[in-house]
């Protein structure tokens, strides 16, 4: 068991988003499978891998077991995925910078109208933004009828005091303490939001 150590202290840090900003902006080892395999990644967007996502996370349950994290990130069904990722990272932050605003102490990140956003980790926001405690990230959900809110504290930037999962079940959605999610119509969206940042700021 004291080979899978070092995998377990990554899980950890990963479900915690316990990440130092050089492990966001420069993913490597155990935190590049975690990107990989993050749905939020976008990775799984993409249909023309080899192997299929569902698939993949199946094998990698064997891989995990056998390999090192060396040789699974080498697993050309991996390293497919990891080329991907690494070919889309700067266009991804340029994307992020491109669709966000700063209010604040908040940076919110719309991307109701440009949609096509690139493959990339879900914490790039924080570095780019120093200056922030907090994010939200505004998209279009089903079918345009209605518009998706999600807040969460910047976990490089960690003085955010607000209850976000409290806040947002005002809105009919909830979390907890330090991130949340909450839908609502298209033709609220902007009024909500605005409540939201103002709230948190």
């Amino acid at each position: 068991l004291q080979k899978f150590d070092e995998m377990m202290k990554y899980v950890d840090k990963l479900d915690s988003a316990d990440l130092v900003e050089d492990e966001i902006l420069n993913p490597a080892g155990w935190v590049m499978l975690g990107f990989i395999c993050d749905p939020r990644t976008g990775l799984g967007y993409h249909q023309d891998f080899t192997t299929s996502n569902l698939q993949l996370m199946q094998n990698l349950v064997q891989y995990i077991r056998t390999m090192s994290i060396d040789d699974i990130l080498a697993n050309s069904d991996v390293k497919e995925r990891v080329d991907m990722y690494l070919e889309n990272d700067a266009r991804c932050r340029e994307f992020i910078k491109e669709n966000s605003r700063v209010d604040g102490p908040v940076v919110i990140t719309d991307t109701r109208v440009n949609t096509d956003m690139p493959p990339g980790n879900r914490f790039l926001v924080y570095p780019l933004f120093p200056e922030t405690n907090i994010s939200i990230r505004v998209l279009n959900v089903k079918g345009g009828e209605a518009v998706s809110i999600s807040v969460g504290h910047s976990i490089t930037n960690r003085t955010s005091e607000v209850d976000v999962g409290s806040l947002l079940l005002g809105y009919g959605g909830g979390g907890h303490k330090k991130v949340g999610t909450c839908q609502v119509p298209a033709a609220e969206a902007d009024k909500v939001l605005g409540e939201i940042v103002d709230v948190l700021k």
